[in-house]
């Protein structure tokens, strides 16, 4: 119940940090659409984002909820808080972001969507490449005693380790 609540916070702090980045230097990364260099510039901050929305989602799928399809809820609310908190920010663009062009306000808004899908992506082909640890198979042999109907001693029945062939017998 509480872990939809750690994953909106988590994506709100995330969304002040790269609102904080724009702000600060969103007038020297951010070109506009007809530049030469903006889809060149435009990837590279994908790749930022990739490489950070991968370090966070390994992070929760590893460390704090080890359970399967964790990044991907972290991936939803993380695209979920942003884009809500996008929404204000588009209809107050020039309020946060008085030193932008209007080039820049679209290339803001473009950077944002795309790093909303792969907010999207990302965290799910996380928690498909992170398998679950196999559980050993046990299973237990009862030696039943024909006449008398009872089990003398129950042993598992544990398949050898190749490290355990390999050893020679101790006398």
């Amino acid at each position: 119940m509480m872990q939809w609540l750690k994953f909106v916070v988590m994506g709100i702090l995330f969304w002040l940090i790269a609102t904080a980045f724009f702000r600060l230097l969103g007038p020297y990364v951010l070109l506009g659409l007809q530049e030469t260099y903006f889809i060149t510039f435009l990837l590279l901050l994908l790749s930022v984002i990739l490489l950070l929305v991968a370090g966070i989602s390994l992070f929760v799928r590893l460390r704090m909820y080890r359970d399967r399809g964790s990044a991907t809820r972290f991936g939803f609310w993380l695209a979920l808080s942003g884009l809500v908190m996008n929404g204000f920010i588009f209809m107050y663009r020039s309020y946060v972001f008085p030193a932008f062009t209007p080039e820049q306000h679209e290339s803001y808004i473009i950077c944002i969507i795309f790093g909303c899908a792969l907010a999207l992506w990302v965290p799910s082909l996380m928690d498909r490449l992170i398998r679950a640890p196999r559980e050993p198979k046990i299973t237990f042999q009862a030696n039943v005693d024909p006449e008398t109907h009872s089990a003398s001693e129950a042993k598992p029945d544990i398949p050898p380790r190749d490290a355990d062939i390999l050893d020679e017998p101790k006398p």
